[in-house]
């Protein structure tokens, strides 16, 4: 089950605890950022959106000032590399360190030739995750 807001593909998931870890559900919709299926190798970036109240913080001073109660956003991604689900932090030093064990060292070293370093705005980052997740199905 699938529906399009806004220009982005939301796809119904249920499973994969670590694809809802921001909330306590077990099923949800995640935006699809990019599908592929090479040779029989199928990969899958993915994004949920969040948002976590953050309660008002009442100054514990006379030189605190506190804050108001207010919503806090967040966006995280996730790969899905045949049956296998992981995150990825979109940071240049931390990125290939989300990839299975097998993958890193190829996965280091592409990005470090392509000079990806996940500067820039939301689409750019997005731009990038696709050239991995697309470099390491071709790679396999």
């Amino acid at each position: 089950m699938s529906f399009e807001l806004r220009g982005e593909e939301f796809k119904y998931f249920s499973g994969p605890r670590i694809l809802f870890e921001y909330d306590n559900s077990v099923n949800g919709y995640l935006v699809v950022v990019d599908e592929n299926e090479i040779s029989n190798k199928e990969n899958t970036l993915l994004k949920p959106y969040h948002k976590k109240f953050e309660p008002e913080q009442k100054p514990t001073s006379s030189y605190d000032s506190g804050s108001p109660a207010s919503f806090k956003s967040g966006v995280a991604y996730y790969a899905k590399v045949d049956d296998d689900y992981f995150k990825i932090t979109p940071h240049k030093r931390k990125a290939y360190k989300d990839f299975p064990e097998a993958h890193q060292d190829k996965v280091k070293k592409y990005m470090k030739k392509n000079k990806i370093k996940f500067r820039g705005s939301e689409a750019e980052q997005e731009t990038e995750l696709k050239q991995l997740m697309n470099f390491l199905i071709l790679s396999q």
